[in-house]
């Protein structure tokens, strides 16, 4: 077995002669060794040369020591960097991170070890730090060099303020403190929602909508600090189906180092369903949270990628293109079509109110002549209404499984006419003569660029209709004309 020679070698005496000895006389060796069974005492030798420590002047050295961040809240993950990390007589094999405990700029034996993974390109050497593993408060964070000889680095040393959570500030989602007024966020497959908050008291119910069966992850993460009996910044979560007091899913198992909540459901049938987000214990809160929502389509059932809009906003009079694109079916099952519904109330429920539009048709590709897995509905808009609409599409295979759907909003907008104040013309010419008609003070409340067209009311009603007899459009506000009738 291999052992670690003891230490008080001879600092003079560089090579030695380390002797095995098989006492028991019954030690068969391998090939290539001598064979001491039954020999009596074997004795095997091998030469150890040992070196000395290189001098303390060529001790691996370390040049700067930065971090991306001095002062953060706890939890915050930081990057760490080191230059001109070298060794003049050896190779620098490690870098260890510690936090001096007694504030004298000394690596001592009770300054605990701050474990981060360092990663080296040349001389510099870098790492990301979770602060969350760090108390409140100022550190002095002490990097050391290890080369080959077991040599260590003077520490470099820099300040890294941990500030605890602070205080919370109303999200976008603060009006929403009941159950049944949930704010909707979407459907899957993948939802996030970054820089969220809990004030005290407050609770965030915030709902997505499901539409075929799929797997569930609902996860939040934070910060959480050490605390008892109630840990500032802990959270909870708990899922219900919208409308419904059954609860579908709940958790609360974070601790400082363990900052998240997660609730996981298989099978998740087609429907809309809630989260609620709160803090643990009376006039808990925490500053900042992210929510993650997962739906994944469950195995062999037909998948899609997204679903695409020819415009975002568009006119009574116009069409809409909507195309949910890549999809595919597994396990035997062929597409049998795509579904697109208009959600006009967007309640992000199938319902009664909602108009269906058509099974899509699939896309031809002129460039390659082949059938896409893209399948697109195309149609007009002008019974929809005005104001928000969601567009909802999903896959059906042939074996009647509705894949995951997507959906996309689209504004439809009432044309606002252009707006012209006054328009300046003799009163009375004489035939042969010329004359300016000047139209002053026109725009258009939606941005465009109108043009002028002046007529003639041939029949002096004061009204377009058809005896109108259209003179000239033009850009220009006015228009040179010549009285020849």
């Amino acid at each position: 077995m291999p052992r670690t020679p003891p230490f008080g070698f001879s600092p003079t005496q560089s090579v030695y002669v380390l002797h095995a000895v098989d006492i028991g006389n019954d030690l068969i060796e391998g090939a290539g060794e001598s064979d001491n069974s039954g020999l009596g005492s074997g004795i095997d030798s091998r030469q150890l040369t040992v070196t000395d420590n290189p001098p303390t002047g060529d001790d691996p050295v370390i040049g700067t020591f930065t971090l991306s961040h001095e002062s953060v809240p706890r939890g915050t993950k930081i990057d760490l960097t080191l230059t001109g990390v070298v060794d003049n007589s050896g190779v620098v094999n490690d870098v260890h991170l510690f936090d001096d405990a007694n504030d004298n700029g000394q690596l001592d034996p009770s300054d605990p070890r701050v474990h981060v993974t360092f990663s080296r390109l040349g001389d510099r050497v870098t790492g990301r730090l979770d602060t969350s593993i760090l108390a409140v408060g100022s550190h002095t964070l002490m990097a050391v060099a290890e080369d080959n000889f077991r040599n260590w680095s003077a520490p470099a040393l820099v300040t890294l303020d941990v500030a605890g959570i602070g205080a919370a500030t109303p999200d976008r989602f603060e009006a929403n403190d009941a159950r049944t007024t949930p704010s909707f966020v979407g459907t899957g497959p993948v939802i996030v929602e970054r820089n969220l908050s809990i004030t005290p008291g407050d609770i965030d119910w915030i709902s997505f909508a499901n539409y075929g069966t799929a797997d569930l992850r609902v996860r939040i993460d934070f910060v959480e600090e050490e605390g008892f009996p109630v840990a500032p910044g802990d959270l909870y979560s708990q899922l219900y189906p919208y409308g419904s007091n059954s609860q579908y899913g709940f958790s609360d198992r974070s601790s400082a180092g363990v900052t998240f909540e997660e609730i996981t459901r298989s099978n998740l049938p087609s429907g809309r369903y809630v989260i609620g987000i709160a803090a643990q214990g009376a006039g808990n809160s925490n500053d900042d949270y992210k929510l993650t929502i997962e739906l994944t389509s469950r195995a062999d059932y037909p998948t899609s990628s997204n679903l695409s809009l020819s415009s975002t906003e568009l006119r009574p009079e116009s069409t809409l293109t909507a195309t949910l694109n890549n999809v595919r079916t597994y396990g035997g099952s062929t597409v049998d079509g795509v579904v697109f519904y208009a959600d006009k109330n967007r309640n992000f429920v199938r319902d009664v109110n909602d108009e269906f539009l058509g099974w899509g048709q699939r896309v031809w590709d002129w460039d390659t002549f082949e059938w896409t897995n893209n399948f697109e509905w195309s149609g007009p808009v002008a019974d929809w209404g005005t104001g928000d609409i969601n567009v909802i599409a999903y896959p059906v295979d042939s074996f009647g499984r509705s894949g995951l759907s997507f959906d996309e909003p689209v504004t439809i907008r009432r044309n606002i006419p252009p707006m012209l104040a006054t328009m300046a013309a003799p009163r009375e010419a004489a035939l042969g003569d010329s004359f300016t008609l000047m139209a002053e003070g026109f725009s258009d409340p939606e941005g465009a660029s109108p043009a002028v067209r002046f007529e003639y009311d041939s029949n002096g009603d004061g009204i377009t209709d058809t005896d109108i007899a259209g003179i000239l459009e033009s850009l220009p506000s006015s228009v040179q004309l010549a009285v020849d009738s």
